[in-house]
């Protein structure tokens, strides 16, 4: 293996890394975004035998498997990053690719699973910090070339971009969140609403027969406090 493919699958394994520190707060973690969509995208036929089969290890199994193509697209990376019949664009296209398609791919396949705003946050920061990483072992006497530092000027730029695209997700996530609240709250005081509305109406007539059955003992003991007068006067 060349040294620029050590640095890629370095570089690669320190993105990894950060991401899977970033998703300790509570973000989701890139390879098992990915692990979740090809789950989803896995006829039940074979998904249901194969879980069955394999029981805990099919999860661990397939964030093996994810984490390897991670680690694959960052030792392609690192070799063509040297190679200057390569363009620059092409360089960066193979190192965010990875990323982005972890965010499209679970998007489309397990979007009810995946939090939009959270898997685009840790994403961007694995790919930040995977063209910090490049970048900079792109400056090893082994690896350094004219071509590798020309590169490291797109591949720092791009770690910019990325950056830039990890703090525009976290506020559409606080975004998403408050406006979510919001609309839960809206949900909550529609459904009170209605619930009230569903009381039935009181029925006259049964209100009245309560109310005779409330005056009863009383105009019973009125009665009998007339009947006592009434005695005591024919006495006298």
């Amino acid at each position: 293996m060349t040294p620029a493919a050590i640095a890629g699958g370095v570089a690669m394994v320190f993105a990894l890394l950060v991401a899977f520190l970033v998703s300790a707060t509570g973000l989701p973690f890139p390879p098992v975004a990915l692990g979740q969509a090809f789950v989803e995208a896995l006829p039940g036929a074979i998904s249901v035998p194969l879980i069955e089969l394999l029981q805990h290890w099919a999860q661990r199994l397939l964030v093996l498997g994810v984490l390897a193509m991670f680690l694959i697209g960052g030792v392609a990376d690192g070799i063509v990053a040297v190679r200057p019949r390569v363009s620059t664009i092409l360089v960066v296209a193979l190192g965010a690719l990875p990323w982005a398609f972890t965010v499209v791919l679970a998007q489309a396949l397990a979007a009810a699973k995946v939090d939009l705003a959270g898997d685009l946050l840790s994403s961007a920061v694995g790919a930040a910090a995977y063209f910090a990483a490049l970048s900079f072992l792109l400056t090893a006497e082994r690896v350094a070339t004219p071509t590798a530092d020309t590169r490291r000027r797109a591949l720092l730029g791009s770690m910019v971009a990325a950056g830039v695209v990890a703090v525009a997700s976290s506020v559409l996530g606080g975004t998403v969140r408050a406006a979510r609240s919001h609309a839960e709250s809206v949900a909550l005081t529609i459904r009170r609403l209605r619930a009230r509305e569903e009381v039935p109406a009181a029925d006259p007539a049964i209100d009245a027969i309560a109310s005779d059955n409330a005056t009863a003992p009383a105009r019973m003991a009125n009665g009998r406090n007339g009947i006592g007068g009434d005695d005591g006067t024919s006495q006298g």
